[in-house]
């Protein structure tokens, strides 16, 4: 079986969870088919992606749907969180909120970081559920402190706005600069904006461009107009 196999994972497809970090990637589709037609809830979120994506197989959206619920029912927190963003965003479903954040709620309270970023989300700005800043904060937090980008970026944002929290662009800037580090393009678009700005930190336009730039070679097009403007 081994020989059916890519190398293993740090995450599935970018997933979290000690599971996803053990199981290996099946390199061919066949294998992961079969493990996931033996109830096998890993594969059935990999397969789903494959058919959200259509890597390496057509793309069939009903069909993502269908394997991340099959996993989602049994508990599993990544497919839960998967399951809910295609309610969200109306992928393979019909679009309904209420649904999504009942389903982030289900894969937030699991300890699956990314759910419990997007349920932040959702009460930042009343998707699906009444909005409260306050539980925003608090699920952007826990996962911020497990070190999710996403969750780093958005708390950051609300730290520079005074939103919900006290206003502290220093701790703006730390949570920009964490998140930038993980990878998040948005945050380095801010930090390089608090450069600019002299938000929370010394003016320096030299750093500014270097983040705008670094943003922008990444492919983020947030970062192409504030880069002109420097």
């Amino acid at each position: 079986m081994r020989n059916n196999m890519a190398i293993e994972l740090n995450g599935a497809i970018g997933e979290e969870g000690p599971r996803y970090k053990r199981r290996p990637l099946f390199a061919a589709v066949g294998p992961l088919k079969q493990a996931a037609d033996n109830g096998d809830n890993v594969a059935r979120v990999q397969l789903g992606n494959r058919y959200r994506g259509g890597i390496g197989v057509e793309r069939d959206e009903k069909e993502a749907v269908r394997l991340y619920r099959l996993a989602a029912k049994e508990g599993d927190s990544v497919a839960q969180n998967k399951l809910a963003a295609c309610y969200r965003d109306g992928i393979g479903v019909t679009k309904d909120e209420h649904q999504a954040a009942c389903l982030f709620q289900l894969a937030a309270g699991a300890g699956n970081l990314k759910g419990q970023y997007n349920l932040g989300y959702c009460f930042e700005n009343g998707i699906g559920l009444e909005k409260n800043i306050s539980q925003a904060v608090f699920w952007y937090g826990i996962a911020a402190a497990a070190d999710c980008p996403e969750a780093q970026s958005a708390l950051g944002k609300l730290y520079e706005l005074g939103k919900g929290v006290a206003k502290n662009a220093g701790e703006a800037v730390r949570l920009y600069r964490l998140a930038a580090d993980g990878g998040n393009e948005l945050a380095r678009c801010r930090l390089a904006n608090c450069y600019k700005r002299e938000i929370g930190v010394a003016k320096d336009l030299v750093e500014a461009v270097r983040l705008f730039r670094m943003a922008a070679d990444a492919g983020c097009g947030n970062a192409m107009t504030p880069l002109a403007c420097v």
